[in-house]
């Protein structure tokens, strides 16, 4: 028969602890750390997911924010933040005569 941690460690601890023989309490104390490093192992599973799923979504905005940004640009506005991108870039600007 096969049992979840959870009901092996309550089937145990309803034994009388006062009769339990050293084998039996070495069985509890070993079923209850695996408990804790279980739930340990799941919390920082799930942080971990929230925190991916928050970068993704900031990521997102941003690139909605810059999108919206890049409408209301006008074409001068749009000439001067390329410009400064490719001197920023260390390279020269090209104006075509």
């Amino acid at each position: 028969m096969t049992y979840f941690i959870p009901q092996m460690i309550e089937e145990t601890e309803s034994a009388d602890r006062w009769s339990m023989n050293e084998y039996q309490k070495r069985k509890l104390s070993r079923l209850q750390k695996e408990t804790k490093i279980v739930d340990l192992i799941i919390g920082f599973r799930k942080k971990a997911e929230e925190e991916a799923e928050a970068k993704a979504t900031v990521k997102e905005l941003n690139q909605q924010l810059a999108a919206l940004k890049e409408e209301v640009m006008t074409p001068e506005a749009r000439i001067a933040a390329l410009e400064a991108k490719i001197k920023a870039a260390g390279g020269a600007v090209e104006v075509a005569s």
